[in-house]
């Protein structure tokens, strides 16, 4: 996901621009948006590695025996069951409709 549609969902809701900013919020208003700006790239970059996971975990299910595969992630690959399930479904075309 780039970090551009990432910023549409996270702002899909934009507070209307303010005119006239006073002089005293400037040093403050650029901190915030250059914060965002790094929040934005780290969930960007988040996301990408989240659906990376997900893409090796299921090479890694095609190939684990049958019943075996949460033990075997949470054992050897150290990633809660849960969490490799989520990234499994982020992975798969139908895990994006689910959020």
């Amino acid at each position: 996901m780039s970090n551009v549609a990432l910023n549409d969902i996270l702002t899909a809701a934009k507070a209307p621009k303010v005119e006239i900013i006073p002089p005293d919020l400037g040093d403050e208003l650029e901190a915030a948006r250059s914060a965002h700006e790094k929040v934005l790239k780290a969930l960007g970059n988040g996301c990408a590695a989240a659906i990376e996971a997900g893409e090796a975990l299921n090479r890694i299910k095609a190939v684990v025996p049958k019943g075996e595969f949460r033990d075997y992630v949470e054992g050897v690959c150290h990633i809660p069951g849960r969490t490799a399930r989520w990234y499994m479904q982020l992975a798969d075309d139908r895990g994006w409709q689910s959020f």
